[in-house]
């Protein structure tokens, strides 16, 4: 965790700066990437927040292409279910291009760290069509701080639209889904990319650990 992290909230919140939050993900295992995106939510939980939060992946430790991709999408899915915010992958042009295939692109969209002539970007050939946050340099200037400081620039998509109002708003349809042997609220939650909490606020129901077989749960 960022030792600035309580005087800097503090402060931006004083002087009326939009808010976000963005994580390094250092997990080698789909368990370590769920245990850092609770630990995550756990650090900003009460913490108003005015931007989507970020899934900064870029050191990989050995994995293969395949794991790196099972461990980012179970970062971001566990993520979304806890706070039931939106998610977006900070990445480079190589990692787009190499590594980060189209399920990781489906469950966050893209900001980019890159320093030459965003005119390279266009029609580039990766799982992303766009981005919406580009970090266009390492060496920027802020009054106030001492010494370089990256600088981005976002379109209104980096702002937060709240998952569980959008679901709402958008009259999205609902799946009926009946409970088999072995299924827990969590593992239907993460499968169906909502959360818990949303599943027993529309469901009613009074104990998130007891379902039962033959159970129908409505999801968004």
């Amino acid at each position: 965790m960022d030792p600035y992290l309580e005087t800097n909230y503090k402060n931006a919140k004083a002087n009326n700066l939009k808010i976000g939050f963005y994580h390094y993900l250092t997990a080698t295992t789909v368990n370590q990437a769920i245990a850092q995106a609770d630990f995550f939510a756990s650090v900003i939980e009460g913490k108003e927040v005015d931007c989507k939060l970020a899934m900064d992946y870029e050191q990989f430790y050995g994995a293969t292409k395949g794991e790196i991709n099972e461990i980012g999408v179970a970062f971001i899915r566990r993520l979304k279910q806890i706070t039931g915010k939106d998610v977006i992958v900070y990445s480079n042009l190589n990692n787009i291009k190499n590594t980060f295939n189209n399920n990781v692109a489906s469950e966050g969209k893209l900001w980019i760290a890159y320093y030459g002539n965003t005119n390279n970007l266009k029609n580039v050939n990766s799982s992303w069509a766009t981005y919406i946050g580009i970090q266009y340099t390492s060496s920027g200037r802020v009054a106030g701080i001492n010494g370089n400081v990256d600088r981005d620039r976002f379109s209104k998509e980096i702002l937060m639209v709240d998952l569980q109002s959008s679901e709402s708003n958008n009259n999205q349809n609902i799946i009926n889904y009946i409970v088999k042997k072995g299924d827990t609220l969590s593992a239907i939650a993460l499968r169906y990319n909502t959360s818990v909490n949303r599943l027993v606020q529309i469901n009613g129901i009074k104990n998130r650990n007891l379902i039962y077989v033959g159970q129908v749960i409505n999801i968004y």
